[in-house]
């Protein structure tokens, strides 16, 4: 059996309209036709955020019935359809047939078992048709969505009133600290060279014993020399760290122990007996 179409179920006989009943078709090239399936998204017709109430009122005694719904001065249009967000139909959506002052009639009747009640909340839902622009591509809306976020559970848009600043409502901006790359101060030394030389021939202390385990290090050497930094008891210093003149380039890694002794000494034939060089010791 082939399926009978036109693009209008009011087909034109001798210039009257019949319900014909059939379907719906479009030509698609000659002598092709093809269903009606056009893709299409939906709009709230009420508020965008508070849907409306299922009345009290006319309807009410049908709604037993499952085909008529109470909506005092309903915005509701045939075409549309409605959404219920309460009740036993919550999440249910039924094509709106006839539409009268204050209430509507459905296309379909509602399950027994999904009957709304009175105080019922529902959205009238209406179809619009995406537009495109001659390529094809999607015209984007003049007005934008509204930016949202998320506070404590609930979806708050972003606004901004200029008339009165108290009621505008900013993106949140939250500045998150990273514990992991954080240091503390654990101890520090300094060294005058113009009062105590420095040179090559030996080590000179420049802190007898550190205060707590450190892992990071910062130098800063205006001697105009390179050094390097000893770890040890006297006559047994290790070279843990060569400093270039001027010192070092920020703070970098270096595990030093508690109660260390920190001495420095000169690279080669220089002698240090003007500027300081100062450690910062973290942990």
């Amino acid at each position: 059996m082939s399926v009978k179409g036109w693009p209008s179920q009011q087909k034109l006989v001798t210039n009257q309209k019949t319900h014909a009943e059939f379907v719906t078709v479009q030509p698609t090239a000659d002598f092709r036709n093809g269903l009606d399936a056009i893709s299409r998204n939906a709009f709230r017709v009420n508020s965008e955020t508070i849907p409306r109430t299922a009345g009290v009122g006319t309807g009410n005694t049908s709604v037993s019935t499952g085909t008529i719904i109470a909506d005092i001065a309903t915005p509701a249009m045939p075409g549309d359809y409605v959404r219920f967000e309460t009740g036993l139909a919550t999440g249910l959506e039924f094509a709106i047939a006839e539409v009268s002052t204050n209430s509507f009639i459905l296309a379909t009747r509602i399950p027994a078992a999904n009957l709304p009640a009175p105080g019922d909340t529902f959205y009238i839902m209406r179809y619009a048709t995406t537009r495109v622009d001659a390529t094809g591509a999607n015209i984007a809306s003049p007005i934008p969505a509204p930016i949202r976020f998320n506070l404590d559970t609930i979806l708050t848009d972003v606004s901004e009133d200029t008339a009165n600043e108290t009621l505008s409502i900013p993106l949140p901006v939250k500045i998150i600290r990273d514990l992991t790359n954080e240091k503390t101060y654990v101890d520090s030394s300094r060294l005058d060279y113009s009062i105590t030389n420095v040179n090559s021939a030996a080590w000179t202390t420049l802190n007898p014993g550190t205060a707590a385990d450190s892992t990071k290090i910062t130098v800063f050497d205006s001697g105009g020399y390179a050094m390097e930094l000893g770890i040890g008891p006297a006559a047994s210093e290790a070279r843990i760290l060569l400093i270039p003149p001027g010192g070092l380039n920020g703070m970098i890694d270096l595990i030093i122990p508690a109660g260390s002794r920190l001495s420095v000494r000169a690279i080669g034939a220089a002698l240090a007996d003007n500027g300081e060089i100062d450690i910062n010791l973290l942990g």
